[in-house]
């Protein structure tokens, strides 16, 4: 006769056994070992059955959630966000130095964008993580915010993040009150929700979350490999697929042709994805790990390797990190105080406030361009930026001012410029706006002046390889940096007659 039943719940082997001996063999040197003694076989069976009662009760719970989740996001409108955050830490990240991070993934309708940054501050770093959970909330708030939305929901894993936000805990550290406050300003902006997301329970947009905050902890976020690539972190392999997307149909448009741009995806193992890009001779390639690192490879300097560092720069949410990427891809160590103050030389009227960030990247790549040294056989590229700031003002000038359609929409959907408002002028061989006008004498002999500058510089100068025979190429530094700042010039002129 039995005179107790051992039951391993969690062992090597988990199960009832009849004898002392036999159970210690399941759970001597297990890590995390459960087991117990019962009198009866009933007894040492609901111990066995409670756990994968709970555990399957979980499982359901979170299923749940999921499938909420995804109902949600399949129906956002425009004017709310869903925010994912996370926090991280590591006592001794690459650099030798403590530091706290977060990650955040921001869902609108039919977008997905992605936030992340690490801190050294010494209160920061008392509370670890949980300072990298309320400065990813923090983040996506004001990102939301300043997309002038209505509505915001956090998804978050550690429970202060709302249970302080609402008043539940009491905030007694510095950074708690200062969250508190933030919150309580906030508010008076936008809507926020908030919804507690597990960690480590397989949310797709938690772990990427989670994954960004610790990638976040390595701050050389954009680098050269030792292979010559470029190293980013924050581009997920969705999100390369939608901005290669927009750079075939934007090269279409400026060749007013079929755009020979492709690109293919392979996966090569679980959680690396390989992407290749090519146009016409011209290839790059991109290895993704994870849905977050990804690795460009290729020739630089070329017009397609030149064009996908732009989009990486359109990705960026900092203005540092703007010259980051640049100093990684011209092998340079430009000070973003240097490049600042060039700026500040060459466009002195800029207004510092409530500027367009994606305009100011342009502007500030452009300056950049003129601190270049060294030779390139063709310098064409680096007037791409100067093309795009260019359009900008003419949309603010065409669009703002003199309300007129200044984008097309095609059968697909996808825009495309429309700057059809001038007629050429024979004798003073010039093009001249061609609608009655609210601008003044300035203002429209400035609109002329912006179009024809656009208009004798985007034909030649604008082309992806072997697109035309009669492409102007720049071979000359000097030239390149002329043209430059010429321009920069005449945008500089915009804030002093519009202003």
């Amino acid at each position: 006769m039995v005179n107790k039943y051992y039951a391993v719940r969690k062992g090597k082997i988990p199960g009832i056994y009849e004898s002392w001996g036999e159970a210690e063999t399941q759970v001597k040197g297990y890590s995390g070992a459960e087991y117990k003694s019962f009198k009866t076989l009933e007894e040492a069976d609901i111990f066995m059955f409670q756990d994968s009662v709970h555990a399957s009760v979980a499982d359901i719970k979170i299923d749940k959630l999921k499938l909420q989740i995804e109902q949600e996001i399949e129906n956002l409108d425009d004017d709310t966000v869903f925010a994912f955050v996370d926090g991280s830490y590591s006592p001794n990240t690459k650099d030798k130095k403590p530091k706290y991070s977060y990650g955040a993934i921001l869902l609108t309708k039919g977008a997905e964008n992605r936030l992340y940054k690490s801190f050294v501050d010494s209160e920061g770093l008392e509370s670890r993580n949980v300072s990298g959970e309320i400065a990813g909330a923090k983040a996506a708030i004001t990102w939301a915010i300043g997309q002038q939305k209505q509505n915001i929901k956090i998804f978050y894993d550690y429970e202060g993040i709302e249970k302080w936000a609402v008043g539940e805990w009491a905030a007694k550290k510095a950074v708690a009150k200062d969250y508190v406050a933030f919150i309580k300003s906030s508010e008076k902006h936008i809507h926020i929700e908030f919804q507690r997301t597990p960690g480590h329970s397989g949310i797709k947009y938690n772990e990427e979350a989670d994954a960004l905050a610790k990638a976040a902890l390595d701050d050389r976020s954009y680098r050269t490999g030792n292979d010559g690539s470029v190293y980013v972190i924050g581009i997920s392999v969705r999100r390369w697929i939608e901005v290669l997307s927009e750079l075939k149909y934007v090269l279409a448009c400026e060749t007013n042709n079929e755009s020979n741009l492709e690109f293919d995806i392979i996966e090569i193992k679980e959680n690396h994805k390989r992407i290749k890009v090519s146009i016409n001779d011209d290839g790059v390639t991109i290895n993704n790990y994870h849905d977050i690192n990804s690795f460009i490879q290729g020739k630089s300097n070329t017009v397609l390797f030149d064009r996908i560092i732009n989009v990486v720069i359109d990705e960026i949410d900092n203005e540092d990190k703007v010259i980051e990427v640049l100093n990684v891809y011209h092998a340079l160590t430009l000070t973003s105080l240097q490049v600042e103050t060039q700026f500040t030389k060459l466009m002195p009227n800029y207004p510092t406030q409530n500027q367009n960030l994606k305009h100011k990247k342009m502007l500030l790549t452009a300056v950049y361009n003129t601190m270049l040294t060294g030779y390139m056989p063709d310098y064409t590229h680096l007037l791409h930026p100067i093309f795009r700031a260019m359009e900008y003002y003419l949309h603010r000038i065409l669009h703002d001012k003199e309300r007129k359609e200044t984008t097309r929409t095609n059968s697909y959907g996808k825009s495309s410029n429309n700057f059809s408002f001038f007629d050429y002028n024979e004798e003073t061989r010039s093009y001249v706006y061609n609608s009655n006008s609210s601008l003044n004498d300035k203002e429209l002999g400035y609109l002329n002046k912006l179009y024809n500058k656009y208009n004798q510089m985007r034909h030649p100068y604008s082309h992806t390889p072997a697109t035309e025979i009669d492409i102007s190429l720049i071979t000359s530094i000097s030239e390149a940096r002329n043209l430059i700042i010429d321009s920069l010039q005449l945008f500089d002129e915009y804030y002093i007659i519009f202003h």
